[in-house]
This record gives structure tokens, sequence and C-alpha cells, in this order.
């Protein structure tokens, strides 16, 4: 599809009694549960109480809507929420949700060598309030293990790291640069074909399109991360907590607790 989200409109038609957009997708995250509670206001024959209807905004990036409500506007004092997964069937709780930042400070030096680009990419993701608990590759936290095991056997200076794109996505992509002598080649490539197979094997087949990429080129004066820099960097993704933590103790296979490192960028310092 040549849609583009930036510019274009939604072409909209309907099919077989159901609202379509052509060559993309309507984007409607709640539209079932908006055309339920339409469909009950416009009804003169659904018997019902009083109904209050509240539609908001901006949920999937901050909940922006949700925290500019007045509430001094309604009247009615029980809240029903139709966001739910499956028609007829009602949620009595509602997920919380920390979004955090994580800044570390780094300084660069230059240095002469082999700039080697790794990437991991092809994992199926997914959401990771709904699908956290299917135990799906982070491309984030795999990359880290990848570097810190490569930093036991060779000398290397990041240059950059970047993967994901939203804080809610398991990442599904992520790209490492750095540099190391021109002698390590060797080593840095054997390494991506060892951790390759190893998360093959561990993922058992449940991750068909996980894929390796890694290129390498000569440099002079390239910009890196210093030693303590790259190692704090390494030591983060290497050690910070992502995935299931915990499971509800009271209802049997709901996931209570869970965590996901969905951006990684590098900036200019």
């Amino acid at each position: 599809s040549d849609h583009d989200f930036k510019t274009d409109g939604l072409d909209l038609y309907i099919e077989n009694g159901y609202l379509r957009a052509k060559n993309t997708t309507l984007g409607s995250d709640n539209g079932i549960a908006v055309a339920m509670a339409m469909a009950v206001l416009d009804s003169k024959d659904i018997p019902h109480p009083p109904i209050e209807a509240l539609f908001t905004v901006d949920e999937e990036d901050g909940m922006g809507g949700a925290h500019a409500i007045d509430l001094t506007q309604l009247k009615g004092r029980k809240l029903i929420n139709i966001d739910s997964e499956e028609e007829g069937i009602l949620t009595t709780g509602c997920a919380g949700g920390i979004q955090y930042e994580s800044i570390l400070p780094v300084h660069k030096e230059k240095k002469n060598g082999s700039l080697v680009t790794f990437r991991l990419h092809g994992l199926l993701g997914g959401h990771s309030g709904a699908e956290i608990h299917k135990q799906r590759g982070n491309s984030n936290k795999m990359v880290g293990r990848f570097l810190y095991r490569l930093s036991k056997e060779v000398d290397l200076h990041l240059v950059s790291v970047n993967g994901g794109t939203k804080d809610n996505v398991i990442t599904l992509d992520t790209t490492a640069e750095f540099l190391v002598a021109k002698d390590a080649q060797s080593v840095v490539l054997a390494k991506a074909e060892e951790m390759e197979k190893i998360w093959n094997n561990e993922f058992m087949g449940e991750e068909p399109g996980l894929k390796v990429d890694t290129k390498v080129s000569e440099v002079t004066d390239c910009e890196v991360f210093d030693a303590a820099s790259t190692a704090n960097v390494i030591a983060y993704l290497e050690l910070c907590p992502n995935g299931l933590q915990e499971y509800s103790r009271k209802l049997e296979g709901v996931v209570e607790t869970s965590l996901n490192i969905g951006v990684v960028e590098t900036r200019e310092d």
C-alpha cells in the first residue's frame, strides 16, 4: 500500500455491512465499542436506564484525552468500560501502566578500526499488554545480550543502538553500530553466528522469522562512545528487567506485572 498516514485521508467504503478503508486499516482501536454506544443512543426500542456516553482521544499515546476530562460534567457514578477484546464480555478491573525514560549520558572520542553494523530483525513482536506472556523475543534485550557477550572477548566501542517505535510494542527490530580493531572482525562474525543459533534453539521455532545481519567496513576518525559509556549502555541493556514478572495469585493465568523495553534510541549525547 502507498497510503501515507501523515498526508492521506481515508477512502471509506461499505462491504457486506462493514465499514472499511481502501489500502489500509480504519485505525479505529475501539471502533466496535464506539459503534455499540452510538447504536444504543440512537435506538428508540432498546430498554435502558439513563446513559451518558464518554469518548476520549489519544489513548495509545499517553491517555491525553482521559487526563483532560472534566468529570463535574457527568451525573453518573458508575462506569461500564467497553474497551475490551471480546463482544459480550465486561472486565471488572483495569490495567495500570507506567511509562519511564532512562537517560544514560555518553562521552565520545575519535577512533579508527572496523565499523560493525549488527541488526537483529524479523521477530514477531506484539502488544506488550496482551501478548507479553507469550515470551516473544525483545530485540533490544537480545542485542544487549549479544553486545555483553561480545565485550567479554573483544574491545568494542559503541557508535549507536536504536530499536523500537512504541512503548507498548514488543521490540522486533534493533540495530547496533560499534567499532572494533581490524583483527577482531572474525571474532565478531563468529559470535553473531553463534548467537543466532542460540536464539533459534531457545525459541524452539516460535520466532520463525528471526534474522541476524552483520556488516563490516573500515573507517577512520569515527566518533564512538568512550569505554565507560560503552560499558554503561551494554550493562543497562543486559541487566534491565523485561517481560513477564508476576502472574495473579487470585486469577489463574492472568498477568499481574510485566515490563517492556519498548524504545532504545541514541541521541547526540
